[in-house]
């Protein structure tokens, strides 16, 4: 007897020890599952993060060169400079126009250039003997692209960022380049507030600039940019070059980089990065994952907690479960009417709850009946008003009249779906690339943008009664910003008249369409001039222009294949005329 007593003791103690091991032992998974998924789950929404500010950094970077690279291409087809590259001889007009652009951009500089490379006017370097014909920025101008070259003088230390365009000869013969030079050290100051690790590296995997100084011109080894195979590399000096060893671990789509110098808090840096394809630059955002980390220690250790309390009252309802077990078998006769009455009393509950149940649904049902029939009780009661009436109008043979009450009915059933349709939100994304566009919505909204002014002027606007859409190609914003540089422009020029009108109207040809914005002022004095950067005939008001808004309006028309005319009309007044390219809905130029 005392030895199987002891042989059960054991078999229980054997019991418990193996029950703790699998305690533990699931324990240990819990938590590394818990730490793993929740870390993950941390470091996705990080990257989340990363790449929205990463968006953020390289608008506000493109931004800052967008007028860089935008004027040597409006300065290439400046009347004067193009004269002036042809002589070999630079007019004054010219140097004002190349002095105004460094003004306007806050370049370092700007040089116009002949075809031999030699240096003609330098708003900085008045040295005549400067010769480009071996940049790399001046051959591919040459070859009729924008050149862009980074470039560093070991003599004062500055980095320079160049942008350089071919200028175009009457005779469409490359006849020089106009080169702008940027400080790269003004566009990282606009960087250097942020916290997070910016850098810019070219294909060779070199950061060019950052808004840390202390990693310009390390080279990034083994980083292998998206452009490796597809641009030159930025920065051909190998002395001033520094290889930085980078430790790079993936985690899903999460790529971290350990142990990199500019990691204060010691934790992995999560790394978003994002091609600038037309700048030819990498830009990378590193950002700290201590927060992550944290994070995934708080969950874990709640979790923990969690699986603990499971275990202890597991295991308290286990013993209590061994209790009842006693406590029956030592009631043996009352057992089978305890069970009785339990499953009465589980049978009754379960009646009780189902009923319950049921009661809710009824209730819930009957909230949401009251909520929308209180919302389409006025369009039903109309729709039920126009029907009685089409019927009383049919019987009496007034077709017309019948046909109006049954357009109101559709109206109202269109406003009954609206009613239902806003149960939902939405939410919508743009798309800034160019796709079809309805010009007519795009000419409404201008309409609306600038009623104001026109009011406030005594102009009267005229528009087509179109009620279709037309779609053409083109970018939305953009096209708004050429009409209301057009519609100002023609604002501007009638302040000094009592009649003041402006008629804007909307035609197919063929395959194009043809937007027309005429006005009864007193005309262009010189309508092939228009267009021109820098031209204007604002001078001496108040409201003196650099005479770049219409240039530009031009260089957007181009961009979407279109053409922008300027001329005067017969009877007086100046006529704007936009021909842009007929398209189909949800049509896209990628």
């Amino acid at each position: 007897m005392f030895f199987l007593e002891s042989q059960n003791l054991e078999l229980m103690l054997s019991f418990k020890t193996m029950l703790s091991v699998i305690a533990a032992l699931l324990t240990i998974a819990t938590t590394y599952g818990v730490w793993f998924t929740s870390y993950r789950s941390a470091l996705d929404d990080l990257n989340l993060e990363a790449s929205r500010k990463l968006v953020q950094v390289v608008d506000q970077f493109q931004g800052q060169l967008s007028a860089a690279r935008i004027l040597p291409t409006l300065l290439a087809r400046n009347v004067e400079l193009v004269d002036s590259t042809e002589r070999n001889s630079v007019s004054d007009i010219a140097k004002g126009n190349l002095e105004r652009a460094r003004d306007l951009s806050g370049a370092y500089d700007v040089r116009l250039l002949n075809s031999a490379g030699n240096q003609l006017y330098s708003t900085r370097n008045g040295d005549l003997e400067y010769n480009s014909a071996d940049a790399a920025y001046f051959k591919k101008a040459m070859q009729g692209a924008l050149g862009i070259e980074v470039r560093y003088n070991e003599r004062n230390g500055m980095r320079t960022l160049f942008f350089a365009r071919s200028v175009i000869g009457k005779n469409m013969v490359q006849v020089g380049a106009v080169v702008l030079e940027l400080e790269i050290d003004k566009l990282e100051t606009e960087f250097r507030a942020r916290p997070e690790l910016i850098m810019f590296v070219d294909s060779s995997g070199t950061v060019v600039f950052s808004n840390r100084s202390r990693l310009v011109f390390k080279k990034l080894v083994p980083y292998q940019p998206e452009l490796k195979k597809q641009l030159p590399a930025y920065v051909p000096e190998a002395n001033i070059i520094v290889e930085q060893k980078i430790n790079e671990t993936k985690h899903g789509i999460n790529t971290l980089w350990h142990n990199f110098p500019d990691t204060e808090s010691g934790k992995p840096k999560l790394i978003s990065s994002k091609l600038i394809l037309p700048i030819g630059l990498d830009a990378i955002l590193a950002i700290d994952t201590k927060e992550s980390q944290l994070y995934a220690r708080k969950i874990t250790s709640l979790v923990i907690s969690l699986v603990i309390l499971t275990l202890v009252t597991g295991i308290a309802l286990l013993q209590r479960r061994k209790y009842f077990i006693d406590r029956i078998e030592s009631e043996q006769a009352l057992s089978k009417e305890l069970d009785r009455r339990v499953a009465a009393r589980s049978q009754e509950l379960e009646h009780v709850q189902n009923e319950l149940v049921q009661s809710a649904k009824l209730s819930a049902l009957g909230k949401m009946s009251m909520g929308i029939s209180h919302e389409l009780n006025q369009p039903i009661a109309s729709i039920q008003n126009f029907s009685v009436n089409a019927k009383r109008l049919l019987e009496q043979n007034r077709i017309q009249d019948s046909l109006e009450n049954l357009n109101d009915i559709e109206i109202q059933t269109q406003r009954m779906s609206r009613i239902i349709k806003n149960l939902r939100n939405f939410a919508r994304k743009d798309d800034v690339s160019s796709e079809a566009v309805d010009i007519n919505r795009v000419i409404n909204t201008v309409a609306h943008m600038l009623e104001s002014r026109l009011n406030a002027d005594g102009i009267v606007l005229s528009l087509d009664d179109v009620q279709q859409p037309v779609y053409v190609l083109g970018g939305e914003i953009r096209l708004q910003q050429v009409l209301v540089n057009i519609l100002v422009n023609a604002a501007d020029a009638m302040k000094s008249q009592s009649d003041k009108k402006i008629d804007i109207t909307v035609g197919k040809l063929d395959d194009e369409v043809k937007i027309s914005v005429r006005d009864n002022g007193p005309g262009l004095s010189d309508p092939t001039r228009v267009f021109e950067p820098f031209y204007t005939t604002k001078t001496g008001s108040d409201d003196d222009g650099l005479g770049l808004g219409l240039s530009i309006a031009y260089g957007f028309v181009e961009s979407f294949g279109g053409s922008l005319r300027a001329t005067n009309c017969d009877d007086g007044g100046a006529l704007f005329t936009l021909l842009l390219s007929a398209v189909k809905p949800n049509t896209k130029d990628i």
